[in-house]
């Protein structure tokens, strides 16, 4: 993949992302779209929620509207949490320090580490290897 490596500081941690080069957008026709999550995860209602909302505030800054849809298979966007070895040539894991990566437009891909204990609230914990 090439694309351009940044950084940002949240709070006392700084933040790594990387940019898809030539800055890939939605076709302009292309404005309602769809999300689901992977149905091998099994995820509660709370943690759909916290995707919803954050998905809300993408559709309140761009021009992008989003539907949830139980089709995995053809939705634009791919929720999903897995382990290190899942077969898309991205690695992730505690020792490489990468929680989650992303694909360009085309696959609409969103792949969360499952190794990490993941918290919604001081109430809600996500623990996938359970």
């Amino acid at each position: 993949m090439n694309s351009s490596r940044s950084e940002s500081k949240i709070g006392d941690r700084i933040v790594h992302y990387y940019l898809f080069p030539g800055t890939p957008r939605w076709p302009g026709h292309r404005r309602d779209l769809t999300y689901a999550f992977n149905p091998g995860n099994q995820l509660s209602d709370d943690v759909k929620r916290v995707f919803a909302n954050t998905i809300v505030q993408w559709s309140e800054r761009t021009t992008l509207m989003f539907t949830e849809t139980s089709s995995n298979n053809s939705a634009d966007l791919k929720i999903g949490f897995f382990a290190d070895n899942r077969g898309d040539g991205v690695a992730t894991g505690r020792d490489l320090g990468t929680l989650a990566n992303t694909f360009a437009l085309a696959a609409g891909l969103l792949h969360l580490d499952s190794d990490e204990t993941w918290i919604i609230s001081d109430v809600l914990v996500l623990d996938l290897r359970r």
